[in-house]
């Protein structure tokens, strides 16, 4: 089995490039989180780790995907820690 998860803000791996690799994997699982870019456990992204550790409990389980549509792109980080919109 095989988690990939893409940003639909992506520019340096499109979610369509994703797409083509989940389509050729046999046990493959996509998941696109629209408001992000490129990294999304690096980003900080608690939805997505949420959904990792669901994937590495149990591969064939539904993946706790109710996050993915309220998460939102955050800006930019100011030094103070508090988020641009």
């Amino acid at each position: 089995p095989t988690l990939i998860l893409s940003g639909g803000l992506d520019a340096q791996t499109p979610t369509f490039r994703s797409e083509i690799v989940a389509r050729a994997l046999p046990n493959a699982r996509l998941v696109v989180f629209p408001d992000s870019t490129h990294v999304q456990l690096g980003a900080i992204n608690f939805c997505a780790a949420g959904i990792v550790a669901a994937f590495a409990d149990d591969p064939k389980a539904t993946l706790p995907l109710e996050c993915v549509d309220d998460l939102r792109f955050p800006g930019f980080i100011l030094p103070d820690g508090s988020a641009s919109r």
